[in-house]
């Protein structure tokens, strides 16, 4: 079986994957994603085991779609962050994060393929975190954005620039802090890694 085309929303959405090196606001529309919820540090073992989990997922939901002729590249990983608290902080304890584990869902991956992949990860893989992993539009709207470079957690220079650029702007947050991790740290050195910063704003 030869499948001809292979669906990659890089390519086909580069307004949602790209970013100037300087804070500047754009504005998004309505997005599904698969997504799985945690909390706790980044990089800690339950956000590793949970990365590892949302990717072995959506490779099993690639493996069903090639067998309906459809092909497509993983979506890059995107977390949003927030603290129960009224504003985005700077300097708090990362104990204290809460964040979703998101990757854009394809418009022709249907209930079913969601519910066989969850079902072969529970049985064969005994992967019962799964049962977790739902699927969610999210409204995103109108951002301020800035791209950064560094490995992951050494984010907080860009925020930074971000934050000056909103207070200068007079932009107020609305909703929660995102990043989307455009390179795969097996792939990248951590000094070459790309993220995109978005903080939703009105």
């Amino acid at each position: 079986m030869t499948i001809k085309t292979k669906y990659n929303l890089s390519k086909q959405d580069p307004l949602y994957y790209s970013s100037s090196n300087q804070a500047e606001t754009v504005e998004l529309r309505e997005y599904e994603y698969i997504r799985l919820k945690g909390q706790g540090k980044t990089l800690d073992t339950e956000f590793n085991n949970k990365v590892s989990t949302l990717f072995f997922f959506n490779k099993i939901i690639q493996q069903i779609c090639r067998k309906q002729e459809l092909n497509f590249s993983v979506p890059k990983l995107e977390v949003m962050r927030w603290v129960e608290k009224d504003q985005f902080q700077e300097q708090i304890n990362e104990d204290e994060w809460h964040w979703i584990l998101l990757i854009r869902k394809y418009d022709f991956i249907t209930n079913d393929m969601i519910e066989e992949a969850r079902d072969y990860c529970i049985r064969k893989k005994d992967l019962s975190v799964v049962q977790d992993i739902i699927c969610e539009k999210v409204s995103i709207g109108k951002c301020a954005q800035i791209m950064h470079y560094g490995k992951i957690g050494s984010e907080i220079y860009s925020i930074k620039e971000l934050r000056k650029y909103m207070s200068v702007n007079n932009l107020k947050e609305n909703g929660f802090y995102h990043e989307v991790h455009l390179s795969y740290p097996r792939k990248v050195i951590p000094e070459n890694m790309k993220a995109i910063l978005r903080q939703p704003i009105q």
